[in-house]
């Protein structure tokens, strides 16, 4: 079974990261941004098998569909190494909430536990090997 772990609301990828390079478990992969939401955070999830297109994943799947392709990320999270960043709490929506844009939530939303635009900026590392 392979997984992909996906990290959304990326102000930047790290310098000289270019698809297919194989990462270690806390090697730099980019800043949390946060593109598309308002206030700045990582959105984490891991799927079995990609996907043909990460932005439109889970409307309209039921909450049993969506866990059969979205494993529980928070196995892959260490707050105490603080992968696959920075962690103090769960921000925005968690694990398999029902959204309001359809759908159920397949990862978590992640930050520091820093008020405002303070989580912006900090480090995003691999959250596995491969």
């Amino acid at each position: 079974m392979t997984y992909y772990h996906h990290f959304g609301h990326l102000q930047m990828f790290e310098v000289g990261l270019k698809e297919g390079m194989i990462v270690k478990r806390g090697d730099v992969l980019g800043r949390v941004g946060k593109t598309g939401t308002k206030s700045p955070h990582l959105h984490f999830e891991v799927r079995i098998g990609r996907p043909p297109k990460w932005t439109a994943y889970v409307k309209g799947m039921t909450k049993a569909e969506v866990k059969n392709l979205y494993p529980d990320p928070s196995r892959w999270i260490d707050k105490e190494r603080q992968i696959p960043a920075k962690f103090d709490r769960f921000t925005g929506y968690t694990y398999l909430e029902q959204v309001d844009w359809g759908g159920f939530h397949p990862g978590v939303d992640i930050n520091s536990g820093k008020s405002g635009g303070d989580d912006e900026g900090e480090v995003v590392v691999s959250a596995c090997n491969g």
